[in-house]
């Protein structure tokens, strides 16, 4: 049986770190390790050469022109699609303008079948009139020609799907494979004693953990709210913040204001190596996210699997991650109130938190572990493959 070719499209890649960009590592890598001949093109990244072998997979990094709203500009990374004549699969990853639309017009183009992964609505975080203009062109545009490009889009949980204003035009192009995570490196036995040692924390401390970019629709500010919240009730307690982005001047800043810079610790971007040690030196994990590009939160699974308790606010995607009252609580966006009372519920109850870890453990195992997942994108290829063949048959 001939190996199968799965052009992989991504608009960014590790080193580059993000939900997304570990998706597509972790898929692109689980494919070559049951065999298949997985080719990545992406956006260049000065720490990284432009082209590598890496993971049994060949890895292709395209010169970006310049980025716009956050997004790079890339049409060569869609170009390189249309060379890949002995492709079976081309699977586009996210949905960013004039890389995502472009790479599945030009598959559509060559007669290979298009697979889209909807990781989020694009939505634009700033309220000028050029923003929002922008949002309604991709939106009647680009995602269109995407979707209408596409054989089969994949939404990472139901509820988004049934919420996202673009997912709801293609209801009968969606199926659902959530996001995964490696439970072999994300465990309840990773010793975190020696990043508690490099952030100085008390030995007893009670820790909050938050992973992800500085960005303004992961709602950190609601979470630092409630950090000085339990603090003003006596509660000792601190907030590790690792990620970095655009917001982090402003959030030290409130950090100042609210006189709980002592107790919140922001460390930078640190590598996904890296993050089980973190998720082991927490008691608490939390995504205080509180609009729609948060569509899944692959973070929360990753701290489930490190048998951590997860705190998620109540919105598509989350929603359905988090099974309140098993592996965590959900609580309402931007409701600082809400998320200190949940905060203080598990740390006031040892007990509780052991069982929610451990809960999140086997739901982690049982249902978002990579190996699982990346069966089922097999089957979705099998079935797309089969049902091109039956059209060009008949």
């Amino acid at each position: 049986m001939r190996t199968l070719k799965i052009c992989i499209v991504t608009a960014r890649f590790p080193p580059f770190i993000g939900g997304v960009e570990i998706f597509a590592h972790e898929l692109a890598r689980g494919l070559a390790n049951k065999g298949f001949k997985v080719e990545v093109h992406t956006s260049t990244n000065q720490d990284a050469p432009r082209i590598q072998y890496h993971d049994r997979m060949k890895v292709i990094r395209h010169k970006t022109l310049f980025e716009f709203f956050r997004a790079p500009i890339n049409p060569a990374i869609s170009m390189a699609v249309i060379k890949q004549i002995d492709m079976d699969i081309v699977h586009v990853v996210s949905s960013y303008p004039g890389i995502s639309d472009f790479a599945a017009f030009l598959g559509r183009l060559v007669k290979k079948p298009v697979v889209l992964t909807h990781q989020f609505d694009l939505k634009s975080d700033y309220s000028s009139l050029l923003g929002k203009v922008l949002e309604v062109f991709y939106l009647l545009i680009c995602y269109r020609l995407l979707a209408g490009c596409s054989k089969v889009i994949v939404a990472t949980t139901k509820s988004y799907s049934e919420n996202s204003s673009l997912l709801k035009r293609v209801p009968r192009k969606v199926v659902v494979i959530p996001n995964g995570v490696n439970t072999q490196r994300f465990r309840p036995d990773v010793d975190g004693k020696w990043v508690r040692a490099i952030l100085n924390l008390p030995k007893d401390a009670k820790v909050i953990l938050f992973v992800g970019r500085l960005v303004p629709f992961k709602g950190l500010e609601y979470l630092i709210k409630s950090i000085s919240i339990l603090l003003n009730n006596c509660m000792d307690v601190f907030l590790v913040i690792v990620g970095d982005g655009e917001l982090r001047h402003k959030l030290v800043q409130l950090t100042q204001k609210l006189r709980v810079e002592g107790n919140v610790i922001f460390t930078g971007e640190v590598p996904h190596t890296l993050l089980p040690e973190y998720y082991a030196a927490s008691d608490i994990f939390v995504l205080p996210s509180v609009s729609s590009p948060e569509s899944f939160g692959i973070v929360l699974v990753e701290a489930m699997a490190s048998g951590k308790p997860v705190i998620s606010t109540d919105i598509p995607g989350p929603r359905e991650v988090v099974l309140d009252g098993r592996t965590g609580l959900r609580v309402p966006p931007a409701d600082s109130m809400r998320l200190a009372s949940a905060i203080k519920m598990l740390l006031d109850n040892d007990k509780l938190r052991r069982e929610m870890g451990c809960n999140g453990r086997l739901l982690a195992q049982n249902k978002y572990d990579w190996k699982k997942i990346v069966d089922q994108y097999i089957l979705l290829y099998s079935s797309v493959l089969a049902r091109q063949s039956n059209k060009t048959s008949s």
